[in-house]
């Protein structure tokens, strides 16, 4: 696992981290704050944001492209690709 991040998918800005205003756990009371990874960019249109308890796992999930040939895992039926004028029965 690398620390280094990719640029951001949609507009190609580089990352930046931030931190969730602290909560307190509703059965313990305990207070906690999620990382979150996400591209602020102003002209990013869409502005991904990922918000993980786990900074790793935010990197991880920030990180992953699919390659070309990758479908959803939801996607796949009876062993055939994915076929998005597919209507399930």
């Amino acid at each position: 696992m690398s620390e280094e991040l990719k640029p951001c998918p949609f507009c190609g800005g580089q990352p930046t981290w931030w931190k969730t205003k602290k909560q307190y756990c509703q059965l313990h009371g305990e207070p906690y704050q999620h990382d979150v990874l996400g591209c602020r960019k102003p002209r990013c249109r869409v502005q991904p944001v990922i918000c993980e308890t786990i900074r790793e796992h935010a990197i991880d999930i920030w990180n992953f492209r699919p390659d070309e040939f990758s479908y959803p895992p939801h996607a796949v039926t009876m062993g055939q690709p994915w076929n998005p004028d597919h209507e399930a029965k």
